[in-house]
């Protein structure tokens, strides 16, 4: 039976548009078999085989005329039974290149052909998960995507697109600086202050409040400070918050965070009972933009008493508090709701006393 190439081909040519001439290549025995070899745009191949009665014109016409045709490789399209072409090789841009915790970037690629693209990580060569891209929302060809970058250092992202015929992978990477070592940009961080333990007035001492161990992980005022989550059940009052600033403590979330730890930080009861909001973000002094800011944001009044806001690890399937990513960095944020009145045993002038009760536990 014989076939004429004209058709089979009239598909491959209208979708994906030949480069160049056709090479046919035979053997110098008018009987051998023949193979014709295409090439597209795709930059992929397609080879047709005939039978031993090779390729030859139709008398009279332009076409080619083949018998028992067979076709294989990446390039002939849907027509004969050849397979889909593979994703073309791209590259990923980022928007900025650079920038300090807190930025969030744009990462845009173009791919054709792809039917999914995963995402993967790294940060300063380490393996890492950064949400929006290495996550489940991640399976997806989408451009561009945004991550938020809450800790310093050389990340880079790589995504693998993928279909029936194969794949293709691209990269880029992004820089993140610490932007003063955890200190805000915006006016109104207090940065020192005197935290005082236990409700003892007395026992205190002076301390950088730009970090999270320095409120609520130490328990004397000469002890060692222990990193987030602190110590469970600690009570503190920081004495001299002036009352239009706000506290912004920086943490990291442990790599070893378990799943079922939980923690909530909230207004203490004892030296102070002016509301507090609260909370947790990759960015200081966020109380406007706070990712899921049902979980991760919280606003005290006079009639929800010691409101605070909870964490729990994002892994937890049964998450109601801000989840926490292991291994990323966030801020503590905390100010006072209203401007407190001045006098009484809460404000002297303009600064007010701020009681804060660490609490954790497991579910």
């Amino acid at each position: 039976m014989s076939v004429r190439l004209h058709r089979m081909f009239s598909h491959l040519i209208g979708t994906l548009a030949l480069i160049g001439p056709l090479a046919l290549v035979t053997a110098s025995d008018a009987e051998a078999q023949v193979t014709l070899n295409l090439t597209t745009t795709q930059q992929t191949n397609c080879t047709v085989t005939t039978d031993a009665q090779g390729i030859r014109l139709v008398p009279g016409g332009t076409d080619l005329i083949a018998t028992g045709v067979t076709l294989s490789g990446t390039g002939c399209g849907g027509a004969g039974g050849g397979a889909a072409p593979t994703p073309n090789p791209f590259t990923i841009t980022p928007s900025p290149a650079s920038g300090p915790i807190g930025t969030t970037f744009q990462l845009a690629w173009t791919v054709a052909n792809a039917t999914s693209c995963t995402g993967s990580a790294s940060k300063d060569g380490s393996s890492r998960t950064v949400p929006g891209w290495t996550d489940v929302t991640s399976n997806t060809t989408v451009s561009p995507r945004t991550v938020t970058l809450s800790d310093a250092g050389s990340y880079e992202f790589d995504l693998t697109c993928n279909n029936t015929a194969g794949s293709a992978s691209g990269s880029t990477t992004v820089t993140v600086t610490s932007g003063g070592g955890g200190s805000c940009t915006a006016p109104g961080q207090q940065t020192t202050a005197t935290v005082c333990y236990d409700g003892n007035l007395q026992s205190c001492a002076s301390r950088d409040v730009t970090k999270f161990e320095n409120i609520l992980g130490h328990r004397s005022p000469s002890d060692t400070a222990v990193l987030f989550p602190g110590y469970g059940g600690l009570a503190v009052t920081l004495t001299n918050v002036v009352k239009t600033s706000y506290v912004a403590a920086q943490f990291t979330a442990p790599l070893s965070l378990s799943s079922t730890q939980f923690g909530n930080i909230s207004r203490g009861e004892t030296f102070g009972t002016n509301p507090l909001t609260m909370s947790i973000s990759p960015t200081c002094g966020d109380f406007t933009n706070v990712p899921n800011p049902n979980l991760c944001l919280k606003v005290g009044t006079l009639t929800n008493g010691p409101f605070g806001v909870g964490w729990k690890n994002q892994s937890n399937n049964e998450i109601t508090l801000c989840p926490l990513v292991p291994g990323q960095t966030y801020y503590l944020n905390i100010r006072f709701t209203d401007p407190p009145a001045t006098g009484g045993d809460n404000c002297t002038g303009n600064a007010c006393k701020m009681p804060l009760l660490n609490t954790l536990g497991n579910t």
